[in-house]
């Protein structure tokens, strides 16, 4: 049987239908991937975080500087160094109220 002209055939019309499925779960494995490496890459690091109390006592005892402890404080906090050392607000986390304190083992 002849089709007229500008009319698929039922043939091609079977390609499309075949072809659809095909697409879609091809569509759904690609979006499944690029969900698994977007909610990876979300993942907090692993870091080596001190707890604050004790970073006081190392400070406190002379064993790391001041400098010290406001990077590894910034650090177990997750604050980013070069927006801690962009904004200087006078808050109590990376903030020059905290920093401005004399250590107790140099006096």
């Amino acid at each position: 049987m002849v089709s007229p002209v500008g009319v698929p055939s039922i043939s091609s019309k079977m390609v499309w239908l075949a072809a659809l499925p095909a697409a879609v779960m091809c569509m759904g494995v690609v979006l499944y991937a690029a969900r698994r490496w977007y909610m990876k890459s979300r993942e907090p690091l692993e870091t080596e975080a001190f707890p604050l109390d004790e970073l006081e006592r190392l400070r406190d005892s002379g064993q790391i500087t001041q400098a010290e402890f406001s990077a590894l404080r910034n650090r177990s906090l997750g604050l980013d160094s070069a927006l801690v050392q962009k904004d200087k607000s006078k808050s109590s986390i990376g903030g020059e109220l905290d920093d401005a304190k004399p250590d107790a083992a140099e006096g």
